[in-house]
């Protein structure tokens, strides 16, 4: 977290959102970091401050905090594809989990099987940020704060593309955990593939049961 009393602005940086150059950027600018503090805590002794955050699609966030975090210390290679989309459909199956008609992450897999605790931490339950910069947009995001004038890329690069390793399944989960982000920084829900969907196809997935 980064915090500037000269704008009045608190800076989230959700993990595997590809914008940990933005805080290298925003210290240029009166910004520095916060430590020893929740983000609970800060937006408690600062009310008024408003709270920017770094965004990314939800499903490239998900199959990263797995490729980064479980195979971290693996060599894959691209001939290992389809093991790497059935492990990644199994890890995500036993993580979100169906919980009446809402996904939920389940808390003693990710003890268990040391997986990343990031996925429940973003889901915006006490309070919504008042703007995003999406890793998509970064330039375009941070010019509109007013202040900020830099070009800045991204330049992250995955061997695999996060839109062909979803299992349908997967992907509604995914989709409902993080249903808040879709909505609020217009990704499509349907940004899981890169193949056309049928009409019938959207419509089971935005409207059928996990």
């Amino acid at each position: 977290m980064n915090i500037s009393h000269e704008h009045k602005l608190i800076w989230l940086s959700p993990e595997m959102s590809g914008t940990e150059n933005v805080s290298k950027i925003l210290e240029k600018h009166g910004f520095f970091g916060v430590e020893g503090k929740t983000e609970e805590e800060l937006f408690e002794e600062y009310p008024n401050y408003k709270v920017i955050c770094g965004m990314k699609n939800p499903y490239e966030r998900v199959f990263l905090l797995h490729f980064k975090g479980n195979l971290r210390s693996i060599q894959v290679k691209k001939h290992h594809f389809e093991a790497l989309k059935t492990d990644f459909n199994n890890w995500g199956g036993q993580i979100l989990v169906p919980n009446k008609l809402k996904i939920q992450v389940d808390e003693t897999f990710i003890a268990t099987n040391n997986s990343p605790k990031y996925l429940k931490k973003w889901v915006f339950d006490s309070k919504i940020p008042d703007f995003f910069v999406k890793s998509e947009d970064l330039t375009n995001d941070l010019n509109k704060l007013g202040f900020i004038d830099d070009e800045i890329m991204n330049d992250e690069v995955t061997q695999f593309k996060f839109n062909q390793m979803y299992d349908f399944d997967l992907a509604k989960r995914v989709y409902r955990l993080y249903k808040k982000h879709f909505y609020l920084c217009d990704y499509c829900p349907f940004s899981f593939t890169d193949k056309e969907l049928t009409d019938e196809e959207k419509i089971s997935f935005l409207h059928d049961i996990v």
